[in-house]
């Protein structure tokens, strides 16, 4: 990382509906893309978790129409970490920790 292109932090939230089925978003990656996170990046991943979602209209921007949103069980979200079917780490913690404590981070008017 140089001076030049400053690391951005990032969140990622677990949402779930009023059943409680995890939302996974998708898109298409390519088959052998590379990935990797660097271990000296002072960029931070917020994980955040919301509840009781109702579903609304979708509407994509152009630069998201490659997307798919899907609603899973917490069950099957975890067997698929579990079988490595997330190419980002961020998400797999965030629905480890969801499911391990229940919740792990609230807004203020939640607490």
């Amino acid at each position: 990382m140089t001076d030049h292109h400053p690391a951005r932090d990032a969140s990622v939230v677990v949402a779930r509906d009023t059943d409680g089925l995890v939302a996974l978003l998708s898109a298409h990656f390519p088959r052998h893309g590379a990935y990797a996170m660097t271990l000296g990046s002072p960029a931070r991943v917020h994980l955040f978790e919301a509840r009781h979602l109702t579903l609304g209209p979708q509407e994509l921007t152009p630069t998201e129409q490659d997307f798919t949103l899907s609603w899973w069980s917490m069950s099957d979200a975890i067997d698929a970490v579990s079988r490595g079917r997330f190419l980002l780490p961020a998400g797999p913690l965030a629905l480890l920790l969801a499911d391990r404590t229940g919740h792990f981070s609230r807004a203020p008017s939640d607490r």
